[in-house]
């Protein structure tokens, strides 16, 4: 196993945010997927190491 590679997925929509997150782990041991439902919650987040963001683009509040 190679190094941890820390993804924030941000959506508002949490059924797609879950998705995404078992994909992404499924598809490559190193991936740690944390996910947050609104963009607040997803900068909130990044005070973690965060090495990759995948956000949706149309979110309330943004």
């Amino acid at each position: 196993m190679g190094e941890v590679i820390r993804v924030l997925h941000v959506d508002d929509e949490p059924d797609l945010s879950d998705t995404t997150a078992v994909y992404l782990e499924r598809e490559d041991d190193r991936f740690t997927v944390e996910t947050a439902t609104s963009g607040n919650e997803g900068l909130d987040r990044l005070t973690n190491d965060i090495d990759c963001v995948v956000s949706d683009y149309e979110m309330p509040g943004m």
